[in-house]
């Protein structure tokens, strides 16, 4: 019978008859103690052993065995409390060579429907894990009746895996938690740095610390103060305030020399001043006293005279005064201005100047790094995107993540180890969504 033809007895019937060869092969099983419940055995049994390679004969006896193997066949088990009905294969007609289809869960059926293999070679290795926060697919594993291979010694079994999703929804589910389980245990390693950066954002505290380093590094390594206000960008500040400096030093000489040279002024007229009222007091002395002096006139006019004069000198000693006042008021401004520029140019100069120093190039870098943090982990600290996670450096948006490389891979990828491939059967309405993992 051919194995087609017991697929369709499967579903159109339950029992076939059995052959004289099938009854004595079946006994041969059974006196072997080969367990029935576990398919790879008997068809490493039925190849190794008996050596059969017709696969149709494999799959009969296959079926059959399992089917209809019974407790106390050959000696009664301890738990029979009456005689054994049957005690071999000997005497069995006919055989159940299927429990029918609604005995199998529609998982496996999709896998028999899509591989074309009966059920009975489908084995549930993990009934899965379908959760609220994570879903783990059932596991199956498929063996072929001819799939045995000699190997160090002994014949093992060729099967392929699979896992089967009921619906989209769960085969979106169990690719989430596959990526997730991959991202936690392997990190960034698992995708490309490309992929990852869209989802990345870098710590600003890690910024900050990063640039103040930088920047105090400079610090250290700069030559001179004048190197410093060149890179900052002050020195054309520095030096207009230096000849402001100059400039009103040199006003401050200009003005005390001026006010010295008022003052020798201001004395010569005073001294001046000082001679004309004693020779008026002298003049009009004489004309007090000798009223009757026949150049009373002409003394009258020199006092006159003598008097315009000091006047003159009054006015111009007020003068010399008050210009006097104005140049020292002058020099007064400009020692103010000295202080206010001395003042000025110690913002550029000393702690002042390495504060304002170490504060530009922490900006400095605090913008070259946020333009490009990945480019300045590789090339300026050698450390990978994968190592700046781990370091806390940069942290990601694993949710928007995972979704993305579901997107963008589809399912299959993560679940079809095997050859990323995906397929489906509908049983019963249902699409049910079929993986090969090995």
């Amino acid at each position: 019978m051919k194995f087609n033809n017991i697929l369709k007895e499967e579903k159109e019937g339950k029992t076939i008859p059995l052959t004289n060869m099938d009854r004595k092969l079946l006994n041969l099983l059974q006196k072997e103690k080969v367990d029935p419940k576990k398919i790879e055995d008997i068809l490493l049994f039925l190849n190794d052993v008996l050596v059969i390679m017709d696969e149709d004969l494999i799959v009969r006896l296959t079926k059959l065995y399992h089917f209809n193997w019974k407790p106390g066949m050959f000696e009664c088990d301890e738990v029979r409390e009456v005689d054994c009905e049957l005690t071999d294969f000997s005497d069995m007609k006919k055989g159940i060579i299927s429990l029918g289809e609604e005995s199998y869960p529609a998982t496996i059926k999709a896998l028999s429907q899509n591989l074309d293999i009966d059920p009975i070679f489908i084995e549930e290795n993990w009934a899965g894990s379908i959760g609220r926060t994570e879903t783990w697919l059932p596991e199956y594993g498929i063996l072929q009746p001819t799939g045995i291979y000699k190997g160090q010694g002994r014949s093992y079994m060729e099967s392929r895996m699979y896992v089967v999703a009921e619906g989209s929804d769960q085969a979106y589910d169990a690719a989430y938690s596959r990526v997730r389980e991959d991202w936690e245990e392997n990190g960034a390693s698992w995708f490309s740095e490309q992929f990852i950066e869209p989802y990345t954002e870098v710590s600003h505290n890690w910024i900050d610390d990063e640039a103040e380093t930088r920047a105090i590094d400079d610090s250290a390594n700069v030559g001179d103060e004048e190197d410093m206000r060149e890179e900052i960008g002050v020195s054309s500040d520095y030096n207009s305030y230096m000849d402001d400096m100059e400039f009103t030093k040199e006003d401050i000489v200009k003005t005390l020399t001026q006010i010295q040279e008022a003052e020798f002024k201001r004395d010569e007229i005073e001294k001046e001043k000082i001679l004309l009222e004693k020779e008026i007091e002298r003049l009009g002395g004489d004309i007090e006293y000798d009223d009757d002096n026949p150049n009373h006139t002409e003394f009258s006019g020199e006092i006159e005279r003598l008097q315009t004069k000091l006047n003159q000198m009054e006015g111009w000693f007020e003068e010399t005064k008050t210009i006097i006042e104005l140049l020292y008021q002058d020099h007064a401004n400009l020692q103010l201005d000295v202080v206010e520029i001395k003042e000025t140019l110690s913002n550029y100069e000393g702690e002042k100047l390495l504060d304002d120093f170490v504060s530009n190039r922490t900006e400095y870098w605090r913008e070259e790094i946020e333009s490009d943090p990945i480019d300045y982990l590789n090339n300026h600290l050698d450390i990978s995107l994968g190592d700046a996670i781990d370091d806390g450096y940069i942290t990601v948006d694993e949710e928007e993540l995972i979704q993305a490389a579901i997107a963008t891979d589809g399912e299959a990828h993560f679940l079809a180890r095997y050859d990323g491939n995906e397929d489906y059967e509908e049983i019963d309405g249902i699409n049910y969504y079929i993986y090969r993992t090995d």
